[in-house]
């Protein structure tokens, strides 16, 4: 964990402890599958499948965007074409695809790899790990990532 989510992570749990927390509205928060008034809510739930913690439908909410359209924004990020960086080892390409197909696609590790030319779900795993590891220190990694989040116009 680098430094700097370490003091924001020790700085929210002082506030807590300092302010206390309303134990019923961050259980509420953390329950919640959306936001807002209860007929704002209920299709959301109803669309998911019930709404509770177990909810297999969660995941259909978050997908944003296409494999396609991902993978295009990754092209034209990191540059090359897909067929080069899904090809060629090293580099970051075919992580840096892993990654935002996983974060803006809302497939599963599986899904991911078998999107992704048959790479097995624990080794998309441990790549897309890998990659957060490196942002973390690699400012050009992490503006790459900024930006896919910006053009594929998600929150990041």
């Amino acid at each position: 964990m680098c430094f700097l989510v370490r003091a924001v992570y020790r700085r929210d749990i002082r506030n807590r402890l300092a302010h206390g927390v309303d134990p019923s509205k961050a259980e509420r928060l953390r329950e919640a599958i959306a936001i807002g008034t209860e007929g704002f809510v209920q299709p959301i739930k109803k669309q998911a499948g019930g709404g509770g913690r177990e909810t297999s439908g969660k995941r259909q909410l978050r997908r944003q965007c296409s494999i396609d359209e991902i993978l295009h924004t990754v092209e034209q990020v990191y540059g090359g074409t897909r067929q080069t960086w899904m090809t060629h080892r090293g580099g970051d390409g075919k992580t840096l695809a892993m990654w935002a197909v996983r974060r803006y696609g809302g497939l599963t590790l599986r899904e991911t790899g078998e999107a992704l030319g048959g790479v097995d779900y624990a080794a998309v795993g441990i790549a897309i790990k890998r990659l957060e590891r490196k942002a973390a220190t690699d400012r050009n990694l992490r503006k790459q990532i900024e930006l896919i989040g910006t053009m594929l116009n998600v929150e990041t």
